[in-house]
């Protein structure tokens, strides 16, 4: 059974569509392929306990993001502003690009830094 592809990519701006973070907007700092989850920044924040150590001399408890399932985030197009679902387009030079499906423009990737 071959993985289905994602159309999210990290620094897109989503929308939480389910859970107890539903209706928030965040954009995507990490993906877990595996488990289909998606890392939001600010969103879904768990607290974790560290003990103190050389690189974290205070300890104390910290709050970091935890992953959110592929399906209850939703992209929101930066062209309109809204949430949207994405198609897929093969350009002329074979490279296949994500358009919106409202507004019909091609969303562009965003460059890691």
């Amino acid at each position: 059974m071959t993985l289905p592809i994602s159309t999210l990519r990290i620094g897109d701006q989503v929308l939480v569509i389910a859970g107890a973070e539903r209706g928030k907007q965040a954009r995507i700092i990490g993906m877990k392929r595996r488990s289909h989850a998606a890392l939001l920044d600010g969103v879904n924040l768990v607290t974790r306990h560290a003990k103190a150590t050389a690189k974290l001399p205070q300890g104390g408890r910290l709050q970091q993001p935890s992953p959110i399932h592929w399906s209850n985030l939703q992209l929101v197009c930066p062209s309109c502003n809204k949430p949207t679902h994405v198609a897929t387009k093969l350009t002329d030079a074979g490279v296949r690009e994500r358009i919106c499906r409202l507004c019909k423009a091609p969303i562009p990737r965003k460059e890691r830094a």
